[in-house]
């Protein structure tokens, strides 16, 4: 009887480690990776995981009406298949910038491409956010990217970006961050497992995507994200979206004093 109870459990166990996490996406190895399925299915999979994705997206759109302007550059960290860098070229058809889409993942790169073949200023670049070349940027944006990124290399990332950046220029940073209660991080995550079971999530999937994020996605709270950011000397973060944990800010490099 206790072998049958503990057979079960342990195949119970592979199930959630190696099962669907929704729209077609697999997870191998217990582990989520934006490659394989993941990016075949990501534009669908991330709109129903994510509350108000899209919302989100047309914040950076406004937003990038203060920053777009000839010879000036834009780059999206994390750009997946490329949605937000096509948008953001769409939205500016008649300003001759450089448009840069950069992904660590070849699968997302290659989906980017495919999107973007038809806007002549967009480039998309298959490379780690430390070694994007952030110079003379006047908006880059961070849609959900940073909490991906190992925590002690998001210091070298940002720093890279406050010095690349024009001063003036902006970073818009999207986030899943950690309540600093224990409690409000209850209930944070009770009423988010409410929000996915309404998209049509079932509890397995839901299970299945949580322990596949296990040292993948590590977020930090908003106060920890906000003083790494103050200490690089970036004007803000000022808030502009929060939606229970998710959340969107923007800051600025700060104008340099006239000599």
């Amino acid at each position: 009887m206790t072998s049958g109870v503990k057979s079960i459990g342990e195949s119970r166990g592979k199930l959630l480690r190696d099962g669907d996490v929704g729209d077609g996406i697999a997870v191998e190895g217990g582990r989520w990776a934006f490659s394989g399925p993941a990016a075949e299915h990501f534009d669908t999979h991330v709109q129903r995981s994510v509350p108000g994705y899209e919302d989100g997206h047309q914040l950076v759109l406004e937003l990038s009406d203060f920053f777009m302007a000839t010879g000036t550059r834009v780059v999206d960290v994390g750009c997946s298949t490329g949605p937000l860098i096509e948008a953001l070229a769409k939205r500016h058809p008649l300003v001759d910038a450089e448009l840069v889409g950069v992904d660590s993942s070849p699968e997302m790169v290659a989906k980017a491409r495919e999107r973007c073949a038809g806007e002549a200023r967009v480039r998309i670049e298959h490379c780690d956010a430390r070694k994007v070349d952030y110079t003379d940027a006047t908006f880059v944006v961070l849609y959900y990217t940073l909490q991906f990124i190992p925590i002690w290399q998001r210091r070298e990332v940002l720093e890279r970006i406050h010095g690349g950046l024009r001063p003036g220029g902006a970073m818009v940073v999207f986030e899943k961050t950690r309540w600093s209660s224990g409690k409000m991080q209850d209930f944070g995550n009770q009423v988010y497992t409410s929000f996915k079971l309404r998209q049509g999530f079932g509890p397995d999937e839901i299970l299945s995507k949580s322990q596949s994020l296990r040292g993948v996605l590590d977020p930090l709270s908003s106060e920890d994200n906000a003083a790494m950011i103050r200490n690089l000397g970036f004007d803000g973060p000022h808030s502009i979206y929060r939606f229970l944990a998710f959340e969107g800010s923007v800051a600025f490099r700060c104008e340099q004093p006239e000599s």
